[in-house]
């Protein structure tokens, strides 16, 4: 599909052949076999080393490496999303027998199995999403920014997590603060923003900004020296000058004025961040 910003989109459907109604059909995996035969021994490390001329590169990377627009980014993460569903939930979790894609690749449904003379029991699944909090954490003219041990080298984020299981969005931002900063939130003013679809594999990342408050002293950091490698405060001052640089993508530039930088505008964290600033900064 050639869009109006003459980017070359393709579309793969996961749907079946033909019907399920015939125990003996075959799933539609031309796609699979394409994948088997030219690309599962490709080195991603040598970008000679395939027929296609391409460069292979972890999605991941690519989003926190290079700009992009947000329909490209909306498509890219729906393909991702429904190819990782696909390619994982391989078993029905009800009787054990084989799972295959209808409705376009957004729904997996038990198709039995022939060589256990096993029917369809009908169970059917829709592509799993994991809840995650982030958010900024600040106090007076100073914001909280951290830096996990697999960031990219002096990148610096907002903390973040998984929701557990029984317990509201904002307790969980109130959980993490405690668990990875040692400090208490609770008494702070805490909005939720927005969200983004970040399918890593499954991610739905929920945003807050925690606004701690002004007669308190600002808290010390007691940190998890297994989920973050540093922590520290920033004057908002420093992180307009990140902010500025957040997409320049060369190294040598982009930390010539400070020697720590935040994740580009493709990640939520940008945003969060730039929301908070404009509160502060209209004097």
């Amino acid at each position: 599909n050639q869009t109006s910003n003459n980017n070359l989109h393709f579309a793969i459907s996961f749907n079946f052949k033909t019907s399920l109604n015939n125990s003996n059909d075959n799933i539609n995996n031309e796609f699979e076999n394409f994948i088997n035969n030219n690309l599962t021994n490709v080195d991603v490390n040598n970008n000679n080393d395939n027929q296609f001329g391409f460069k292979m590169i972890d999605l991941r990377t690519y989003f926190l490496n290079s700009a992009i627009n947000t329909f490209d980014y909306q498509a890219i993460m729906l393909a991702r999303s429904l190819y990782n569903f696909n390619a994982t939930i391989n078993y029905c979790s009800n009787c054990g027998s084989k799972m295959g894609s209808i409705e376009g690749g957004i729904k997996r449904i038990c198709i039995g199995d022939e060589q256990l003379n096993r029917q369809s029991c009908g169970y059917f699944v829709y592509p799993r999403i994991d809840p995650v909090v982030i958010g900024v954490i600040a106090h007076k003219d100073y914001c909280v920014i951290a830096r996990q041990y697999r960031h990219p080298p002096n990148i610096y984020s907002c903390i973040a997590g998984f929701i557990e299981s029984g317990e509201t969005l904002e307790d969980g931002f109130i959980r993490e603060a405690k668990e990875e900063l040692g400090i208490d939130i609770r008494n702070s003013k805490i909005e939720l923003i927005f969200s983004q679809a970040w399918p890593f594999p499954n991610s739905l990342m929920i945003g807050f900004i925690a606004q701690l408050p002004d007669e308190i002293e600002q808290p010390k950091f007691k940190i998890d020296q297994i989920e973050l490698e540093h922590a520290m405060w920033v004057h908002k001052d420093q992180l307009i000058n990140a902010i500025q640089v957040s997409d320049v993508f060369d190294s040598k530039q982009k930390f010539d004025k400070i020697n720590w930088g935040i994740p580009p505008t493709i990640a939520i964290a940008n945003h969060l961040l730039n929301i908070w600033l404009p509160v502060l900064c209209v004097d």
